[in-house]
């Protein structure tokens, strides 16, 4: 206990330094973002006051987000989370609160005094977070507030203020129906680094469902504890979220955690641009919008557990303190590099022959959003289609929206042709006339010439993206491109297409060597429902580190297999994400497995706009800011499994109906 109490009077020391030293302009506010300021009461000596984070491009009543900020309930400011603002930008109301600071000026008490001191500093906190939520109630046609999607977040003690209002709420405590209208109820809950605090060593119980949560924590938080830690002498009782997430598991209510194994209070910190090495930037926000859109917005029944393994070395609190400090002491603070937003300018797409192979002739579409000036980073997508079908307009197409949200964002999408040579094997009769859908779906992929056919096939990909890649490089130039930014994305056969080049390229193959610019390696591959095809029945061994990979697949893929697949009469044996784990771990490569408990086939659709925020915040992390991460997503759904039917039907909001026209038009498009 005596460690604890220490670590939490370090963490007012270094809050109140942090707290004075703040400048007027640490908020940085995104293009189309105003921030105006309300008092939404007076307290005695306080004014409490909140920063309102506007969207200029919204309208009417929006989703809101309240943040609340830490400090040990002894200093902190509202302005502390300069992050805030791109919450805005997505789409939110955003907003920052103050609230009494109960423990201000006050020594951290011994065990017999400390739960009844932080019990009073958590009660005054939390009427303040009611009467701020009041407020923007009351005043919710004025300011924009949708009272059935109120958000609530916090870091530390603001992150303890959030589970309180939530768990007080919940269990008809007097302080929350004295304060909140009736009926009201947040829609979702972000602690960083927060827990359950609370007189009574009993284990927490809520009366009625809680909202979503999304447990962001430390394993080996220092301060604010991972698993619980009581103290007796206080009859005081800290739950981490370990024993949190578990009882929201057991309950069968939605949660996700993100959990950093061996990161202390660094979580504390919120979800964005935290530097944890003099390089390392770690950006957490595209996994916490993802959350609100999926289980708030869009209101899915799913929970999510996700652990994360820093390569980099483990996260300190204090080291980041130490230089933080000195930088606000300067008057300058290190907020990263802030992603640059589109003016809203339309993509252009231009067309461009990046090879001719016998009879054809390949071409790639390169989107570019011409408001943004400077290198850019590059995204390569290989459609699906099973090397039998499927077009590089796929991308423009209801189905793959992606080049929408990337090209807005600042990268230069290209979407490429290759050649499809599982359908020339089916034309010239090589085998039978016949899917390999359906080859793999009956079990006979082990059969005559299937499995050899699609080696072939995916040797001819390979050859093609590497093509189509050393194109681009070439034009980085003209194009503005970042050559070291390159990212190869795929679904399905694409992505074994982005998967399978990367596994040659780092173990030295010689068609890699032979068609990508000599020294080059992509910044990272994100296969969506891929897997690796090799000639052998031996693992997968990687002679060099590989680039950062990111992995979407289902657990019941019937297609591509979520572990191996052997084909011993053929020779070979297909490996999906859960099997190459074993062999990046032992290279110490970074990678991220997103798997979805009962999915199909499904994640090779990933980018119909699917888990956008989430990718494009991993994208961010492994690829642009070089973080070196192993990290899995285990997702599981507390309604239906997320099959392909589920996905088409809900997500992508496509009938019968228009799901046989666009079938359709493939076929007429297969058959040209």
């Amino acid at each position: 206990m005596k460690k604890a109490l220490f670590a939490a009077a370090f963490l007012t020391l270094a809050a109140c330094a942090q707290g004075h030293k703040v400048p007027a302009d640490y908020v940085a506010l995104p293009e189309g973002v105003s921030v105006e300021t309300y008092t939404y009461a007076v307290k005695g000596s306080d004014t409490l006051q909140l920063d309102f984070y506007r969207n200029a491009a919204l309208d009417g009543p929006q989703p809101t987000f309240i943040y609340v900020h830490g400090g040990s309930w002894a200093d902190g400011t509202r302005k502390d989370a300069k992050w805030i603002g791109r919450v805005a930008k997505h789409g939110l109301n955003a907003v920052s609160i103050s609230y009494r600071l109960a423990n201000k000026g006050k020594e951290i008490g011994d065990s017999t005094v400390f739960g009844a001191q932080f019990s009073h500093a958590i009660t005054v906190a939390v009427e303040d977070l009611y009467d701020a939520t009041r407020y923007l109630l009351d005043n919710g046609e004025k300011l924009g507030v949708d009272p059935a999607k109120v958000i609530i977040s916090g870091g530390s003690a603001g992150a303890t203020n959030c589970v309180m209002a939530e768990y007080w709420r919940c269990n008809g405590e007097e302080i929350a129906t004295s304060r909140l209208p009736e009926g009201f109820r947040y829609a979702g809950v972000i602690p960083w680094a927060g827990g359950v605090w609370k007189i009574g060593m009993e284990r927490p119980e809520w009366k009625e469902q809680p909202a979503p949560h999304m447990f962001c924590h430390g394993t080996k938080d220092w301060i604010v504890p991972f698993w619980d830690q009581m103290i007796p002498a206080s009859n005081f009782g800290a739950y981490g979220p370990q024993t949190l997430s578990s009882i929201f598991r057991e309950n069968g209510w939605p949660y996700e955690t993100l959990f950093v194994e061996e990161a202390d209070h660094y979580m504390a910190l919120g979800p964005s641009y935290m530097e944890s090495t003099p390089t390392e930037k770690v950006d957490y926000t595209g996994q916490m919008l993802d959350f609100i859109d999926r289980f708030i917005l869009d209101g899915q029944k799913i929970q999510i557990d996700y652990t994360e393994k820093d390569l980099d070395g483990v996260r300190d609190l204090k080291k980041i303190f130490g230089k933080n400090l000195k930088l606000m002491a300067a008057g300058k603070v290190n907020t990263g590099a802030l992603p640059q937003y589109s003016t809203g300018a339309e993509a252009t797409v231009e067309t461009f022959t990046y090879a001719i192979k016998g009879a054809d002739t390949l071409r790639m579409d390169v989107y570019r959003d011409p408001s943004f000036t400077g290198k850019r980073p590059v995204l390569i997508y290989a459609f699906p289609g099973g090397w039998e079908g499927g077009t590089r307009k796929d991308m423009g197409s209801a189905l793959f929206p992606l080049y929408q949200s990337m090209s807005a964002k600042g990268y230069v999408v290209v979407g490429i042709d290759y050649r499809l040579g599982y359908r020339m094997a089916r034309n010239s009769g090589r085998v039978e006339d016949t899917s390999l859908t359906t080859i793999i779906e009956t079990g006979r992929l082990d059969e005559g010439e299937f499995a050899a056919t699609t080696m072939d096939a995916i040797e001819m990909a390979v050859e093609d993206l590497y093509d189509a890649t050393s194109f681009v490089v070439k034009h980085a130039k003209q194009w503005n491109i970042d050559p070291e930014q390159v990212i190869a994305m795929g679904g399905s056969a694409g992505a074994g297409n982005v998967l399978t080049a990367e596994y040659w390229r780092a173990n030295g193959m010689p068609l890699a060597k032979e068609h990508l610019p000599k020294g080059f390696s992509y910044a990272a591959v994100i296969p969506c429902a891929g897997a690796i095809w090799h000639k052998s029945s031996d693992p997968v061994v990687w002679k060099s580190k590989p680039c950062p990979i990111v992995f979407f697949h289902g657990t019941e893929d019937q297609l591509i297999p979520y572990s191996e697949t052997l084909c011993p009469n053929a020779g070979i044996t297909v490996t999906g994400p859960d099997k190459l784990a074993e062999g990046l771990e032992a290279v110490g490569a970074s990678y991220v497995i997103y798997a979805v408990e009962g999915a199909d086939h499904q994640m090779a659709a990933l980018p119909c706009g699917y888990l956008n925020s989430l990718l494009n915040g991993l994208i961010d992390r492994v690829a642009i800011n070089g973080e070196q991460i192993q990290a899995r997503f285990t997702e599981r759904s507390l309604e239906e499994p997320h099959t392909a039917d589920w996905f088409i039907h809900h997500h992508l909001g496509l009938t019968d109906e228009m799901l046989q026209q666009i079938i359709q038009q493939k076929e007429n498009e297969k058959n040209q």
